[in-house]
């Protein structure tokens, strides 16, 4: 076995009992391909029924949640999500006008920083959409004041799509196109076999699956809209193993938090793992813009953290909220990994610093 910590999955934990954490919201649901194409079909659902032309967006998100708005011709304003005294600040305007607020919560930790304007923005009759990607295994998965909700699941495992909506509302019909994207999903399927025989050992040059791991974000960029989620991607959601998910990432989260909270080099976003977070990943802010180097010298031992996320032309950022994309690396705690990987991941940073 290869030893390497991150990037793409190449499993998927698979229980055999069916999972019924998706049905427990008595909401209307539907599955997507992706989390884009989720959103993209709650935008018009809400379109048919309701007058919305301008969005509230955090500064701090994907491009891809940013795209379907425009998209639909619906004009996106942001409030600010950055850094004060070494904690992540939601700072929501109030008096800004908007028809519909888009609330995350970030990284799988839970933050209660959003319900009292989650709370009053109800209370206007302004809509809100919830993206759960980052909180859908935690103990509060979403606001119950959310009209509509979303997650995507391909962050969490070895998935090849899927997505998850709920509503308060009835949803209309789930997509124009009956199939998923079979370009897309075979793509990645390919992708995801060629690294599980690389991670086995066998003699796979790395940049064959790569390759196919771009060209398949690729096609989803190009060709997001209306795709359902197939049947075999449905049965593999309902069949996750999410208490193993859920245990491994608290127990690795934890050792990361524990081994890390005084490192000079870095911040925790969030300094400890509660019982109700479901960490997807441990956020920290790199110091004196050390970020891109310590990157550079993890991927050289063979660690894959991702950034979250790269700036695009449709972020709208000033000083303060560009800094926390310039700074902000994700480490890697999901359930490939026990505390052995999580050492090397901390001996590595240290040793970084230790090297200034």
């Amino acid at each position: 076995m290869k030893k390497e910590i991150g990037s793409e999955f190449w499993t998927v934990e698979q229980t055999a009992k069916k999972q019924h954490l998706f049905n427990a919201f008595k909401r209307n649901q539907r599955f997507f391909l992706s989390g884009r194409t989720a959103l993209e079909y709650l935008i018009k659902n809400i379109k048919e029924t309701n007058h919305i032309k301008k969005a509230y967006l955090p500064s701090y998100c994907c491009h891809s949640m940013i795209q379907p708005f425009l998209d639909n011709n619906i004009e996106v304003t942001f409030y600010d999500v950055l850094v004060e005294e070494n904690k992540l600040m939601i700072k929501v305007d109030p008096n800004v006008e908007c028809d519909l607020f888009y609330s995350i919560q970030y990284f799988g930790f839970v933050d209660e920083q959003l319900n009292e304007f989650v709370k009053k923005t109800k209370q206007q009759g302004k809509l809100i959409v919830e993206d759960a990607t980052h909180s859908l295994f935690t103990t509060k998965a979403f606001h119950t004041e959310a009209d509509y909700v979303f997650a995507s699941l391909r962050k969490w495992t070895g998935l090849p799509g899927g997505a998850l909506v709920w509503s308060k509302e009835t949803l209309g019909d789930p997509v124009s196109k009956t199939d998923p994207n079979k370009a897309y999903i075979e793509k990645r399927e390919a992708a995801y076999r060629l690294k599980r025989r690389y991670i086995e050992g066998e003699p796979i040059e790395k940049n064959t699956f790569l390759t196919l791991f771009d060209e398949a974000e690729q096609i989803l960029g190009k060709d997001y809209r209306g795709y359902g989620c197939g049947q075999e991607i449905k049965e593999q959601i309902e069949h996750l193993d999410i208490a193993k998910i859920i245990k491994k990432r608290q127990e690795n989260a934890a050792f990361l938090c524990g081994k890390l909270r005084f490192c000079e080099g870095i911040e925790l976003l969030y300094k400890a793992v509660k019982q109700d977070d479901c960490p997807l990943f441990v956020p920290i802010i790199v110091k004196k813009h050390q970020r891109d180097p310590l990157r550079v010298f993890l991927i050289q031992q063979n660690i894959y953290c991702p950034i979250h996320w790269p700036i695009s032309p449709m972020h709208k950022l000033n000083v303060r909220t560009e800094t926390l994309y310039k700074n902000t690396l994700s480490l890697v705690c999901d359930q490939r990994y026990d505390t052995e990987d999580m050492a090397s991941i901390v001996d590595a940073i240290i040793q970084f610093f230790e090297r200034k």
